[in-house]
């Protein structure tokens, strides 16, 4: 899912606004995510789920986008060979919402390093878009889990960013 930070960027830019309630990672979800994320992902991609292309451009826009992405999971999930990829690594159906909460997480943190490392010239006019885009994204995860998920970016960035 070498795209899914351009996906993350599309929510938050459309005003995605789904604050999660509850926080739902555990410290025990990220470590069994970063052990089983890239083999379980390349079988989904050998099989031809290209999570990336699952996600119908067309279908999502403003008004839908919640209930398009909540259905193109809940159908990627429902396909019997993702089912039992899933079951071989020990996910069950909450691993697509974990998946966004951990990948927004990340977005949400990389986009403080990304801020360290701008010039002052660039910092006058990136400074202000990426704390808007972290404020949406604050907004949609819970902060337990944007807490839990700092402590593991390198080894996620390991992860998703391949």
């Amino acid at each position: 899912m070498k795209n899914y930070l351009l996906f993350i960027c599309i929510i938050v830019t459309l005003g995605l606004k789904a604050q999660q309630s509850e926080p739902i990672l555990s410290d025990g979800d990220l470590q069994h995510f970063i052990a089983t994320y890239k083999p379980m992902i390349a079988e989904m991609e050998a099989l031809g789920h290209d999570l990336d292309s699952d996600f119908d451009d067309e279908e999502i826009n403003p008004g839908n986008m919640f209930a398009a992405i909540g259905a193109a999971m809940q159908n990627i999930a429902a396909q019997s060979d993702v089912k039992a990829i899933l079951d071989k690594y020990d996910w069950d159906e909450q691993f697509f919402p974990k998946f966004m909460t951990i990948g927004m997480s990340f977005s949400y943190h990389k986009m403080d390093v990304a801020l360290e490392e701008m010039t002052e010239e660039e910092k006058k006019y990136g400074e202000a878009m990426i704390n808007m885009f972290k404020e949406q994204m604050a907004t949609m995860v819970h902060e337990n889990d944007l807490a839990m998920v700092k402590p593991y970016l390198d080894e996620l960035e390991g992860v998703l960013e391949d």
